[in-house]
């Protein structure tokens, strides 16, 4: 599938620079094939970050690893430009003519497999001038210099001692200048090719080669995929978000961008689930099992901050509401974020659709099992209380931020500790294993569902609570806990409706529904049978997208472009809905 923009529709639509990646190195292309991007970004970052390597401070920065511009020497700025992208290559490819009249076309790919970024300029005509590719590279607290004639070797800091080498190459004779903090290769060829190159085990950089390699790796991807490609918009913004995904998944798991604007690509239990649920629905599971696997590592962890003392560990498991790469980590700041519960269940549920998506009942035993008992032990030991007037809730927590801090017996979190205990009942089921703590389980959940918030004949998202809020959807999805006819919820999704201008983002902002929760709303109305009204949902929240058909958190303030969290949602809805209409 390939995409297309020019100037002319980025002047009507909002545009960020193409996402390249490969889950390591994480870069914007604009649409001379670089990073000088001036124009609005939507607050995103020219630059290259690689995923998890941060600096060693209290906000756990991303590192920039500098960026790179391709203009010809002395052509001035582009008066005119077009872009195209080729998801199913991972190829993007450019033309722009300047000032002084020279068009160039580039083309360019971040390798899937190997740090290697590519880059093709070719003058197609005006005026000849020299190609440039200017490499600049002075991040805080790295010392880099020269290393032989192609190569650079740096020096980082971070509270531990990172050394490493980056090439700079081109398949063509070039001029090599040094000017204070970048590198520059000047070409007087009508076409060269330039690399940057972050591994030395990348073999020869050679295009062809290269390239092959690159649109074979990314094959393997496509043909794994569910998705039927109809033609439509629908199906083209959800193709972007399948080769998105892709691009944000980590050695460690999906942040929601490796991008300093999307919270330094640390990892969110939360955003992870609604990630995964595309990639479980697309067919992807490799990809996929990143999420369990990166919970399963940090279980210990998340047990340990429960307790650990005198040689007693805990069996009950709290894991950090920001993750880092290192277990036991918080990487969120100071706020009542920290006193959120409920992504404990999208953790335990992450585990628990990863099985129910691929029945690998020995990972099952040995992974998912560990992680459902946990998070269930800890909503049963720490956070279930009776009241005084005999009812069984959640504690005060905070729910969803803009609900406020403190809120007992919170609908969303209740109705995600209901779907944790039930998950990891039928988990213990499938092993064979603690008969009585399942059942226990089980008549905890059934206690929570009967005391669920209710004002009227319907529920709310916590006990007088004076406004409606997405939390009211969260019984039929992402927790599947209620009857698809229990009225009370039927009639809480219709207050959520009739209020959702005014509470329609995670923020109190904006006079519109974001994209995300559209997509979440049309997975519920799927589930309800609604069709017609699912589908007219997802064709909206096609239309609240960028040039490049990326998904933003709130596409009405230019929030968060290729927001992995809303793209998640938003192929598995699509996907559902393909399978609901047969």
């Amino acid at each position: 599938m390939k995409i297309f923009c020019n100037s002319t529709t980025a002047a009507q639509r909002r545009y960020t620079p193409v996402a390249l990646g490969n889950g390591d190195l994480s870069i914007l292309l604009d649409p001379e094939g670089g990073m000088g991007w001036k124009e609005e970004s939507c607050h995103m970052v020219p630059a290259i970050f690689r995923a998890g390597i941060r600096y060693d401070n209290h906000v756990g920065e991303l590192v920039p690893w500098g960026d790179f511009r391709t203009v010809p020497e002395k052509a001035g700025e582009p008066v005119e430009w077009e872009q195209e992208f080729d998801t199913d290559r991972a190829f993007c490819r450019s033309r722009c003519r300047y000032m002084n009249g020279t068009v160039v076309e580039t083309e360019a790919f971040c390798h899937l497999r190997c740090n290697v970024i590519a880059v093709r300029k070719r003058i197609v005509s005006g005026p000849r001038l020299p190609l440039v590719f200017d490499y600049s590279l002075c991040s805080r607290w790295m010392n880099v210099e020269a290393d032989g004639e192609d190569a650079l070797r740096y020096t980082l800091d971070v509270g531990e001692i990172r050394e490493g080498t980056i090439r700079l190459a081109a398949d063509r004779p070039v001029e090599r200048k040094k000017i204070e903090g970048s590198w520059q290769l000047l070409s007087r060829d009508v076409e060269c090719t330039f690399f940057l190159c972050f591994e030395k085990e990348a073999g020869p950089l050679e295009w062809d080669v290269l390239l092959a390699s690159h649109i074979s790796a990314w094959a393997e991807y496509w043909e794994e995929s569910r998705l039927q490609l109809t033609g439509d918009r629908m199906a083209e913004v959800a193709r972007m978000a399948e080769y998105h995904l892709r691009i944000m998944t980590t050695r460690w798991s999906i942040p929601v961008g490796i991008y300093p604007t999307h919270w330094q690509g640390k990892y969110f239990g939360f955003d992870e689930f609604f990630a995964l649920g595309g990639l479980l629905a697309s067919g992807h599971f490799s990809t996929a099992r990143h999420v369990p696997d990166f919970r399963f590592d940090g279980l210990q962890s998340a047990c340990e901050r429960v307790e650990i003392y005198f040689g007693k560990r805990s069996k009950c498991a709290r894991y950090p509401w920001v993750s880092l790469e290192k277990p036991g980590l918080e990487g969120a700041a100071n706020g009542s974020w920290l006193d959120h519960f409920f992504h404990l269940s999208h953790i335990s549920m992450s585990c628990w659709n990863y099985y129910r998506a691929t029945g690998d009942q020995k990972y099952l035993r040995e992974k998912i099992c560990p992680v459902l008992r946990a998070c269930a032990e800890f909503f049963r030991q720490f956070l279930v209380r009776e009241t005084s007037k005999g009812t069984i809730v959640i504690d005060k927590c905070t729910d969803l931020e803009r609900l406020g801090a403190g809120r007992e017996n919170a609908y969303m979190t209740t109705c995600g500790a209901i779907a944790t205990l039930r998950a990891a009942a039928d988990c213990v089921a499938v092993c064979e294993i603690e008969p009585e703590l399942a059942a226990l389980w089980r008549k905890t959940a059934d206690a929570l569902q009967r005391d669920l918030p209710k004002t009227g004949h319907r529920y709310t998202p916590y006990p007088g609570c004076p406004e409606s809020s997405i939390a009211l959807l969260s019984g039929t999805f992402p927790y599947p806990v209620l009857s698809a006819d229990d009225p009370f919820q039927l009639n809480a999704i219709d207050d959520f409706c009739v209020n959702e201008s005014v509470v329609g983002n995670m923020y109190p902002v904006g006079k519109k529904l974001c994209t995300w929760y559209l997509t979440w709303k049309a997975i519920v109305f799927i589930r309800l049978g609604r069709i017609g009204e699912a589908e007219a949902l997802l064709q909206a929240a096609a239309e609240a997208t960028g040039c490049l058909s990326e998904i933003y958190e709130i596409y009405e303030l230019g929030m968060h472009p290729w927001f992995t969290t809303a793209e998640g949602t938003y192929l598995q809805a699509v996907i559902e809905l393909q399978r609901a209409k047969g």
